[in-house]
């Protein structure tokens, strides 16, 4: 579902950059990256709200061994946050052509990624793990915003870190709020009916601090919304 948003615009960017119409990439990708954060934001903060009480579900009457592991999952579901949130920009750099440009830092997160799992996985098992995973798509994630802003776009770094940022404590801030809502899911219908809740706060939250801390979105938007009318 997530890549069916990027894959769409590829052409239209790397269109916009073979006619070196920078302006205009720069607003289309402006627009485009913070709805595409905003969408992200609220399809994963949901994720990690719901991930462990489908589990407990799924694997209710069985104790072979113990499946609810809160932390596992909140990582695991952070690094992949992470994972999406740089895919734009990922997808921004290859559909410029820049795969050289870009490739020593597929290999600085491959090589985070390897050594920080190899030395917390006897520790923490595969926590350990999944924070490699995280520490190293974190990495690759500022690298393409760096480069991608600087030799690309031409636009100052701040503008996407600030956009970065909101989504960090919108996804955090849902998480917590959640917390605090004590909701018995014993089945997959109160499961169903619990997500439909979690999906509705989750959206009200996401939607509200964008419209109060990203007002270039709404006025983007509404220009878009006007010139297709026209």
């Amino acid at each position: 579902v997530i890549n069916s948003f990027t894959t769409g615009s590829d052409a239209m960017f790397g269109d916009l950059y073979a006619r070196d119409e920078r302006e205009k990439l720069k607003h289309a990708f402006d627009t485009y990256e913070s709805m595409y954060i905003v969408i992200v934001t609220i399809i994963f903060s949901c994720t990690n709200i719901l991930i462990v009480p489908f589990v407990s579900v799924y694997t209710s009457g069985i104790n072979d061994a113990n499946y609810i592991q809160p932390l596992f999952a909140f990582l695991l579901v952070t690094a992949y946050f992470f994972q999406a949130i740089k895919s734009p920009y990922n997808s921004l750099a290859h559909d410029a052509g820049k795969f050289k440009e870009t490739k020593v830092g597929s290999w600085i997160e491959a090589i985070i990624n390897i050594v920080v799992s190899l030395i917390l996985v006897k520790k923490y098992g595969m926590v350990g793990v999944v924070i490699g995973t995280l520490a190293s798509v974190i990495y690759r994630g500022i690298s393409f915003i760096k480069y991608v802003s600087s030799d690309i776009l031409d636009r100052n770094i701040l503008i996407s870190l600030k956009k970065l940022f909101l989504c960090l404590v919108q996804y955090l801030l849902i998480y917590i709020i959640c917390k605090f809502i004590k909701v018995n899911v014993h089945s997959y219908l109160s499961w169903i009916l619990y997500a439909m809740m979690v999906f509705g706060l989750s959206s009200a939250i996401v939607m509200l601090t964008t419209v109060l801390f990203d007002k270039k979105l709404i006025k983007n938007i509404r220009e878009l919304l006007v010139r297709k009318r026209k």
